[in-house]
Order: C-alpha cells, then sequence, then structure tokens
C-alpha cells in the first residue's frame, strides 16, 4: 500500500494521537449463532493511518475504479448485513483498502410522547444528515471504538435550556470516564460566539442516556497482542465511502424546550452545522420507500430553533454553507452546488439507521405482568428482583435489558405498561427515581391505575432511601425500604406474586 503514502498518510507509528483512521485491506465478517455479526480485523504499527481529512480525498483519488468497486464491494456488504442472504464475506484488495476505524451515535430522542431521530447537516462529501461520528484520536480509540463513541456524542451533540438556564450533560456509562474541561471549553466558545443568550451563566445538569444494545460483535487484533472486543455494537461497513464504522443507538428523553446545537470545535469557534430532528415512524416509511430527500419536523440552528416549514430550513443551511465558504477549500463549495440531492442521508447513516429497522418487531399487546422500573446505576439490584421472579413465578416480567434487544424502544414500553398489573420500582436514590425516563414510567403507570377499572399495584424497592423524602406520589404505595444491600437478598420473597 506504499502507493497511499502522503503528507496525510503516515505510518500509524507515527501518526498515533491524532485524527486516525488505520488503513485495512483485508477483513472479515462471519454470522453469529443468535443475531448480529462478528467483524474480524488485524493490523500493527506499519499500517498507513489517515490523520486529516485530506488523506482520506487522497486515497479515495489513489484508488483505481473507485466508483464500479465499490458498489461491487457494497453489493456483497448488504447481502450479508442487511439482506442476511450469506453467512460469511471475507474481503481482501490490496488496492482498495477500508478507514478502520470511525465511532458513531444514532441519537433516538424522546420529546414529549414522540420519538426523532437526531442528525446533523453535512455540507461536504458525502453531503447530506450525518449522524454523530468521527475517527479515532488514539490506538487506544482504535481497540475500543466504544470510547470514540462516548465521546464523539458528547462533542458534537450540544443541548441547553434557556428557561432552566441549563446545560444538558448527558451522563457517561459505566467506566467513561467524561472530558469535563474539554466540555466546558467548548460551553465557553459556544459562550462567547453567542453572547446575547447569556450562556455562560448557565449551569450544567446531568440527564439520563440509555444506550440501545446492538447485534453485533467487534474483534481487534494490534500485532501480537490479545484480541480486543468490542460487543453490543452496530457494524457500519460503507464501501462507498471505504468506511468502518461501529456505531451505538443512545435514547435519550429530553423536555420540548430543549435546543440543541453542534458543538464540535474548530480552532477559536465551533462548526454550528444545522441539527435536525425526524419523527421515527414517519423516517422510517420514507426510508422504506427509498426517498433520498429528507427535511426535519424539528430543525436547529445558530442556538435557537428555526422550523417554520421547508423554505425556512432551506435558507438557514443556505446561510450556513455561506459561512462555510470563508473556511473550506473552494472546490469542496463547488462539489457541494454541482451535487444532485442535498437532502439525503449520508451513506453511513443511511446504513446504521437501516440496520436498525432491520431488528424491529411489533411488541405483542398485553405482553407482560410485571414491569421493573430503574436507572442504569440501579441495573445490578433490579436484575436481581428479575431473576427471582423469573425463577418463583410464569409470571411476564418486563426488564429493559433484557427485553429492549429487539422492537420499537418507547412502543415496547409504553405496551408494557399499559398491560402490567405490578410495577416494582428499584432505587437507591431519590435522583435515581427522578430521572426523566424512570419518572415517565411510574408516573404514567400511576396514571393509568387511577384512569383504569383494571387492579395494578405499584412497589417501590429503596435502598439507603429515607421513606420521608419519597416522592409524595409515591407514598401512597406500600414499599420495601432497606437500610443497605445486603438485606435485599431476604426482601426478595416478599416480592413473590
Amino acid at each position: 500500500m506504499c502507493k497511499f503514502k502522503s503528507d496525510s498518510v503516515l505510518p500509524l507509528g507515527n501518526a498515533d494521537h491524532r485524527f486516525l483512521e488505520v488503513l485495512v485491506n483485508c477483513f472479515s465478517l462471519s454470522k453469529l449463532k443468535k443475531k448480529g455479526y462478528r467483524l474480524d480485523v488485524k493490523f500493527s504499527y506499519r499500517n498507513l493511518a489517515i490523520w486529516s481529512d485530506l488523506g482520506k480525498r487522497h486515497i479515495k483519488k489513489e484508488i483505481p475504479d473507485f466508483g464500479k468497486k465499490s458498489k461491487i464491494y457494497q453489493e456483497k456488504l448488504d447481502d450479508l448485513l442487511l439482506r442476511g442472504k450469506s453467512r460469511t464475506y471475507r474481503f481482501s484488495d490490496r488496492k482498495f483498502p477500508f478507514r478502520y476505524a470511525s465511532g458513531g451515535t444514532l441519537p433516538i430522542i424522546r420529546r414529549g410522547r414522540n420519538e426523532y431521530y437526531c442528525f446533523f447537516y453535512r455540507e461536504i462529501y458525502p453531503i447530506g444528515w450525518n449522524i454523530a461520528n468521527g475517527g479515532c484520536d488514539s490506538l487506544r480509540e482504535l481497540l475500543n471504538p466504544n470510547e470514540t463513541i462516548e465521546r464523539e456524542l458528547r462533542e458534537e451533540l450540544v443541548a441547553f435550556n434557556r428557561k432552566r438556564k441549563e446545560w444538558l450533560l448527558f451522563e457517561a456509562g459505566e467506566g467513561v470516564e467524561l472530558d469535563r474541561p474539554g466540555l466546558i471549553a467548548v460551553h465557553k466558545i459556544i459562550s462567547k460566539q453567542f453572547p446575547h443568550l447569556n450562556l455562560d451563566r448557565f449551569k450544567t445538569t446531568e440527564i439520563p442516556l440509555k444506550w440501545l444494545d446492538g447485534p453485533d460483535e467487534l474483534h481487534v487484533t494490534f500485532g501480537n497482542e490479545p484480541t480486543a472486543k468490542t460487543q453490543k455494537c452496530f457494524l457500519n461497513i460503507n464501501a462507498e465511502d471505504f468506511g468502518i464504522e461501529i456505531d451505538r443507538i443512545a435514547w435519550i428523553t429530553i423536555d420540548p424546550e430543549t435546543i440543541f446545537f453542534d458543538g464540535e470545535s474548530w480552532g477559536e469557534i465551533v462548526v454550528n452545522s444545522p441539527v435536525g430532528l425526524f419523527e421515527v415512524e414517519r423516517f422510517n416509511h420514507l426510508v422504506a420507500s427509498g426517498c433520498n430527500e429528507f427535511l426535519p419536523d424539528v430543525f436547529f440552528h445558530d442556538a435557537r430553533r428555526c422550523d417554520e416549514g421547508p423554505e425556512m430550513i432551506k435558507d438557514a443551511i443556505e446561510k450556513y454553507i455561506l459561512r462555510m465558504v470563508k473556511r473550506r477549500p473552494y472546490k469542496l463549495i463547488n462539489d457541494y452546488r454541482k451535487a444532485a440531492l442535498k437532502f439525503d442521508m449520508c451513506p453511513a447513516t443511511r446504513r446504521i439507521v437501516q440496520r436498525y429497522i432491520s431488528t424491529l418487531i411489533e411488541p405483542t399487546q398485553g405482553a407482560y405482568d410485571i414491569f421493573i422500573s430503574f436507572a442504569s446505576e440501579d441495573k445490578h439490584y433490579a436484575r436481581r428482583i428479575y431473576e427471582h421472579l423469573a425463577k418463583k413465578s410464569n409470571k411476564r416480567i418486563f426488564f429493559s435489558d433484557a427485553m429492549l434487544q429487539d422492537g420499537n424502544f418507547s412502543r415496547q414500553i409504553d405496551q408494557a405498561l399499559e398491560s402490567a398489573e405490578l410495577l416494582i420500582l428499584v432505587g437507591t436514590s431519590i435522583n435515581n427515581i427522578l430521572k426523566p425516563y424512570v419518572e415517565f414510567e411510574w408516573r404514567t403507570f400511576h396514571l393509568l391505575a387511577l384512569t383504569e377499572r383494571k387492579k395494578r399495584n405499584l412497589i417501590p424497592v429503596m435502598i439507603g432511601v429515607d421513606p420521608k423524602e419519597m416522592p409524595l406520589l409515591l407514598r401512597l404505595y406500600q414499599g420495601h425500604f432497606l437500610k443497605s444491600s445486603r438485606q435485599l437478598k431476604s426482601c426478595l420473597s416478599k416480592l413473590d406474586p
């Protein structure tokens, strides 16, 4: 692959700790026993690595018959990952390297009772709506793309609520450390760009984020080191952009007054690309019909909502393009002007949406007797309760970590709440049970109990929480208040139906 070497394409050993995408000319895909696929990739310090966007364009130019080859390879990849027509695929072509790896998040925003995909507008190739994604920053991220996924989501998707004067920080997953100084620096840049909003006076508030497990696995071997594994992800391999991306889906509940903003930094400024929310069910139908133009249902730009009809959206994007002319090479903007499809999805975005749609199943009406509600911090205790009840009774139990591998996320939860006769609320702090998606569950269940003739009961199981601190509504129900987690074992039998 020496022909691909340039100032922006260097051996990995020379390019580490920058924007990194390693060039690999072979990898293998295989069907897992359950759902999903496994990707095996191997590389070393001798592999070339891209460390700038210039390198990506250089590689594409050097690949012979790129258009023809990319279509052939994409068909083979789609036969496996989208259509399930084959069980294995081995790629090997020294003249057509893939870029490993990017990490991305498809955010699904719950806003009121509606769900939306959240995309960013991209004005350079591939032009169109894009998820929150980007290349790795280090060898460590190449071996564990989940770190790239977590970082890119928070770098790109900034949220704030002017009414409550809050920056909204998505809480981190287990074992993930947030770059708080980096986030504070981005907040300062945004505040400086938009001084009239007085954002510098806002406080930071964490809001819950729930990851939807994907069906796939990644196995990466670096040199002679042990293989690193990433599980519960979505493989997104795109020959049209010769990229290997590891994606996840994040479910986020926000207040309808929340403003979204592209916070990706660019020196002394942030990119501030337009952000669109697309109603999930309608969008899925458009994708299934082969649509290649998408306009958002809710639209944000310049730190404000501005979605009063299609023309306003297009005018705002045109304003963004004119601003970017000053910062992009002329040829890139010229490519934008010539593009036939300006409001399509980027290829990687289309494929993660298609992969997500392919996992959807229609949930069964009235499928559950018991609903277990908990915040992610209390998952361990909730699982103990779930496993005990599953062994002791024939009741159908909704426990999200076990049930939400497939299906429409919010619809399954809504229907499980409607069908259940018992909700068990598990918590180790008041803050945990007041997190938006947890509070939504127990308040919804309570309202259903008041408005329906069906007999329902709600049982709080609280560890280390003073009953007097409980929300007034929950004090209406008799619960179990344990001084420590050691008492949970003796409490389990009291929950038997």
